[in-house]
């Protein structure tokens, strides 16, 4: 993987995998604890996320850059099609 937000992605999953695995196979919908763990996981994860993507924030400014040129390009595109 030479895409710097693809290993981003991939580090964040790997780093996140364990804890949603446990609260995934111990989820039970009739117990307050359950569902406090999901949360907990919830917001784990995000917070690996955002850590992958602010130790690397030039690489991710660039890719969503060009992803709003992608945008911009298609939005143009189906405007002349009118």
């Amino acid at each position: 993987m030479k895409d710097p937000i693809t290993q981003d992605l991939v580090a964040a999953a790997l780093k996140t995998a364990p804890t949603a695995t446990v609260s995934v196979v111990t989820y039970d919908p009739s117990k307050l604890l359950s569902h406090v763990a999901v949360a907990v996981t919830i917001l784990v994860g995000l917070a690996q996320f955002f850590t992958v993507v602010v130790n690397n924030w030039g690489a991710w400014i660039g890719w969503w850059a060009a992803r709003w040129v992608d945008a911009r390009r298609i939005l143009a595109w189906a405007r002349r099609r009118d």
